[in-house]
């Protein structure tokens, strides 16, 4: 629910950017066409779920706990790549 009050913080700046700033609509439909890949949804919801296990000190599962950290391992081994001078995809 937090990522969902966030992203929606976010796209409202860029929509009020977007009226000064050419760029800033490029910026939202990129936002856009990471939002409706079906994996940037599951991992929302991964994130989501464990934000909101974490946050109501509710005991986080194993499972989701081998998900998030896949998820963070793939993410920052995805960045990594990238800045060794790979493309990035896994």
């Amino acid at each position: 629910m937090t990522e969902i009050i966030i992203v929606i913080c976010l796209i409202s700046f860029l929509v009020v950017l977007s009226k000064y700033n050419e760029s800033a609509k490029d910026i939202i439909q990129e936002i856009r066409k990471e939002w409706i890949k079906a994996r940037t949804v599951y991992t929302s919801a991964f994130y989501g779920a464990f934000l909101y296990l974490i946050l109501n000190n509710i005991p986080v599962p194993p499972a989701l706990n081998t998900i998030i950290s896949t998820l963070f391992g793939y993410w920052f081994g995805q960045r990594q790549a990238k800045k060794e001078g790979g493309n990035g995809n896994a």
